[in-house]
């Protein structure tokens, strides 16, 4: 009964689980090391970068939504909003004192931008849910 998975989903999940525990262990190494202060080298690139990025994943899920593709739309509009949280993290974790007003905007706007792309993702997942029961077969009743 706890043998070693057979199977693919057992691997998956045991991996994943090794790989959480290795994350664990991986941030209490940079909390313990890293220092209060730090100077970035590429500052502009980091951020532009990420807004980027984020511009590229929201043209992607509106293209999806308009193709009607709710498998591919759900990963987008998932990804898509963690970009956001992710953004929104750093603009707060980053922000010096003459930020916070900046920072506390563009959380204003990132956060709720995220949830209505996880809302997306779900209405999107519920699709590819119903498609799946009308492409199911009916099983004939005993």
């Amino acid at each position: 009964m706890f043998g070693p998975p057979r199977d693919l989903r057992g691997r998956v999940i045991v991996a994943l689980a090794i790989g959480a525990v290795g994350e664990v262990a991986w941030t209490i190494v940079l909390g313990l090391r890293l220092p209060n202060r730090y100077v970035a080298h590429h500052w502009t690139l980091t951020w532009v970068g990420i807004d980027v990025i984020e511009i590229v994943m929201l043209l992607v899920t509106a293209f999806l939504a308009w193709r009607r593709r709710p498998g591919p739309l759900a990963l987008s509009a998932s990804a898509t909003a963690m970009l956001y949280v992710v953004d929104a993290w750093f603009d707060v974790t980053t922000a010096g004192r003459g930020d916070v007003a900046d920072s506390a905007l563009m959380l204003i706007l990132e956060i709720p931008v995220a949830l209505v792309l996880w809302w997306v993702a779900g209405r999107a997942l519920r699709r590819v849910g119903a498609a799946a029961q009308r492409e199911t077969p009916s099983r004939p009743s005993r």
